[in-house]
């Protein structure tokens, strides 16, 4: 009987114990000031996952804890490398569109019985989700830098009339009618596509950054899929009223190598014209080597099914270089740095001599209200700089060969403390000393 007893002791002693820790954390949690808008995203996260039967998105909730319990320095400066650099808070937004869209697409897979059942707390969590989304996003346009192109007095004269930038990219149609309605003072034609490409908002957030740095600009959405890439360059090319493309696209291959007719309209096109290329995302230079910014933090080569375009981007220039075809490298936001995803020229000084480190790790686009990375949108910063010099160029003479852009950028460009060529190419644009270049009287002498 005393050891019956004394088990019964024991076991309450057990149970009070563990109470006791558990009022305790329930406590802690109490305390932190931010539990309610951390459960509360949490929640929703749950709820969703539960209701489409997946896994727990672990990721996603670390990332809502993460951005709740980030405390902020005093200095614009270091909150800027910490949110932007270290956190990485602009990519935030994009990652929950990505998940809410995913698992839209699970809950129409549903029976109509169980849709119905659960569309009420799927809108609800759904709804929360887009609710933090908009609060994250608020939180990087409070400390985002902006543009790091130098344009104050450029933007301030010139606007990109009488400028035609074609974008040959991937587009979601309705979304061009919204971008025409939300930018009346720009002129977006009609989507001209060869063959059946893939729909895509990819083009529309190139257009949404070209028109906030250009609004007045000419825009020629152009798309085709990989069989009719050929097509489209030919009209490209025959286009007499199109100034820049802007290509956040690989080249076109066939048998591994780059497409030789695809290069022959390349060349074709540049003769009269302005390309912007994205260089890449690959985390490495043009030979396939890792960046010293991914060897220094010990990364590996980032998967990207795109990698193939390094050598097709060697093969063209080295054998039909031209001026007129200019590269963005993806720098980092404050621009001490280049992106950990970005590919650089490494020591192939022919496009070294062609590029430029443009900030596109983290470049608002209305069309998809968040905050998109990648040189894909380094390029059309570059493309819009291009339009507003040429705008410029046009109004001092009429005669305004795309050469001179190029000069004027080139010339003017301001290399990266610390970096050289091979990983920054010429460094960071300076519109307005690109605009004093090419007003300068002696550049037509």
């Amino acid at each position: 009987m005393k050891k019956q007893q004394l088990l019964l002791l024991f076991w309450s002693f057990l149970v009070f114990f563990f109470m006791f820790l558990a009022s305790k954390a329930a406590f802690s949690f109490i305390q932190n000031p931010n539990f309610e808008k951390d459960s509360s995203y949490i929640l929703a996260v749950s709820n969703i996952c539960r209701i489409n039967h997946v896994p727990l998105e672990d990721g996603l909730i670390a990332m809502i804890k993460q951005n709740d319990a980030v405390v902020l320095p005093d200095d614009i400066e270091k909150i800027q490398d910490l949110l932007f650099n270290q956190v990485r808070i602009q990519n935030f937004g994009n990652d929950v569109s990505e998940f809410i869209a995913t698992m839209d697409l699970l809950f129409s897979f549903k029976e109509i019985e169980e849709q119905q059942r659960y569309l009420q707390p799927f809108l609800d969590a759904r709804a929360k989700l887009e609710a933090w989304r908009h609060r994250v996003n608020q939180r990087v346009r409070k400390y985002h830098p902006g543009y790091q192109l130098h344009t104050e007095n450029t933007a301030r004269q010139y606007k990109g009339r009488g400028i035609t930038i074609a974008v040959f990219d991937l587009f979601e149609p309705e979304i061009l009618e919204q971008q025409r309605t939300k930018q009346p003072s720009a002129r977006i034609m009609p989507l001209i596509r060869f063959g059946n490409p893939v729909r895509q908002e990819h083009g529309n957030a190139v257009i949404d950054i070209i028109l906030s740095l250009a609004p007045q600009a000419d825009i020629l959405p152009v798309s085709a899929d990989h069989r009719h890439e050929n097509e489209a360059m030919q009209y490209l090319r025959d286009r007499q009223d199109v100034h820049i493309i802007n290509m956040s696209r690989a080249f076109s291959e066939k048998n591994k190598k780059i497409d030789p007719d695809y290069a022959t309209l390349l060349s074709e096109i540049l003769q009269d014209k302005i390309v912007v290329k994205s260089l890449g995302n690959t985390g490495t230079d043009l030979y396939g080597t890792l960046t010293p910014l991914r060897k220094e933090k010990n990364l590996p080569i980032p998967g990207n099914p795109f990698s193939y375009d390094l050598k097709l981007i060697r093969e063209f220039m080295s054998t039909s270089a031209s001026p007129r075809l200019l590269f963005a490298i993806n720098s980092n936001l404050t621009q001490n740095q280049i992106a950990l995803t970005a590919t650089i020229p490494g020591k192939f000084e022919a496009v070294a001599r062609q590029s430029f480190a443009i900030s596109g790790d983290g470049v608002f686009s209305q069309s998809s209200g968040n905050y998109e990375s990648g040189s894909s949108f380094s390029a059309p910063q570059l493309t819009a700089v291009c339009a507003l010099l040429w705008e410029a160029l046009l109004q001092k003479n009429n005669a305004a060969p795309a050469s001179r852009i190029v000069m004027a950028l080139s010339q003017t460009a301001e290399p990266l403390k610390q970096m050289d060529s091979s990983t920054t190419g010429l460094g960071n644009i300076h519109a307005d000393h690109a605009l004093a270049y090419i007003l300068n009287q002696s550049l037509f002498c």
